[in-house]
C-alpha cells in the first residue's frame, strides 16, 4: 500500500550511528519532514527540515512534535493538558493556541517528536 503523500521521503540527510545510538534513536523510526509557513518562526523557519521520531508520540511540554490534522501535516508544540485534551501551540506569537478533544476530533495523529532540525542559510 503506497504511504500518504505527506509521509513520502523527500529529502534525506545523514545522521551517524554514534549520534543516533547516544540519543537511543532507531533508523526504522524516523523520518523527514519540512516546515511549511511561518507559524515556527523563531525556533524553525519554512523550508527547515526535521528529523522526527515516529516512536516517541506521547506529548510531553516543551517538545514540538509533527502532527496530522485531518488532511494537514503539522509541525507544532503539543502538549497534553489534561486526558484526552492536546494544547496545539507555534512558536510564532501571532498564531493562536488551540486545544483538540481526542475524545470529539478522531482524524488528529501524533506522527512523532521532533529530535533535529537543519536550517539552511
Amino acid at each position: 500500500e503506497p504511504q500518504p503523500r505527506e509521509y513520502a521521503p523527500r529529502h534525506g540527510l545523514c545522521y551517524s550511528r554514534s549520534w543516533l545510538q547516544s540519543r537511543n534513536l532507531s533508523p526504522a523510526s524516523l523520518c523527514i519532514v519540512q516546515v511549511r509557513g511561518s507559524s515556527m518562526e523563531h525556533a524553525l523557519s519554512s523550508g527547515d527540515l526535521v528529523l522526527v521520531n515516529k516512536a516517541d508520540r506521547s506529548p510531553k511540554g516543551g517538545n514540538i512534535y509533527a502532527l496530522r490534522q485531518g488532511d494537514e501535516l503539522l509541525v507544532k508544540y503539543v502538549n497534553q493538558v489534561q486526558e484526552g485534551v492536546l494544547r496545539v501551540s507555534s512558536a510564532n506569537p501571532v498564531y493562536q493556541s488551540y486545544d483538540i478533544d481526542l475524545t470529539r476530533m478522531s482524524d488528529v495523529e501524533i506522527i512523532g517528536r521532533v529530535v533535529a532540525s537543519m536550517h539552511e542559510w
